[in-house]
C-alpha cells in the first residue's frame, strides 16, 4: 500500500471501526426492508443519533406495522424527542391500542 506509507495499517484500522459502529444499524435496516415495513437507512441512523432505544423501537414498529398499522418511523422518533422517558409506555400503548383494533371485526 503505497498510498498511505508506513500508515496504511491505521487507515484500516479507522475504516473497520467505521465498519463496525454501522453494523448495527445495517442489521436493523435490513430486518425491517426483510420483513416488509419500509425504512430508509437515514431513518434507522437518526434513532441511533437520537440514542433512542434501538432494538425496542424496530421491532414495537414491526409488530404494529405486521398488524396493519400505517405508523412510521418518523413517528416513532418524534414520540421519542417529545418525551424520552415516556417513551417505553408509548411503544406499549401503541402497540396495545394496534392490537385491540385489528381484532375487532368489521362489518
Amino acid at each position: 500500500m503505497q498510498w498511505f506509507g508506513d500508515y496504511w495499517w491505521l487507515v484500516a484500522l479507522v475504516l473497520a471501526l467505521f465498519a463496525l459502529g454501522l453494523s448495527r444499524q445495517v442489521y436493523y435496516w435490513l430486518k425491517c426492508r426483510l420483513r416488509g415495513a419500509p425504512a430508509s437507512f437515514q431513518e434507522v441512523l437518526e434513532l441511533r443519533l437520537l440514542n433512542c432505544p434501538m432494538r425496542q423501537t424496530i421491532d414495537a414498529y414491526l409488530r404494529m406495522r405486521g398488524r396493519g398499522s400505517s405508523i412510521s418511523l418518523s413517528d416513532l422518533k418524534r414520540a421519542f424527542k417529545e418525551d424520552p422517558a415516556g417513551f417505553p409506555r408509548y411503544l406499549e400503548r401503541a402497540a396495545n391500542s394496534v392490537a385491540q383494533t385489528s381484532e375487532t371485526p368489521e362489518g
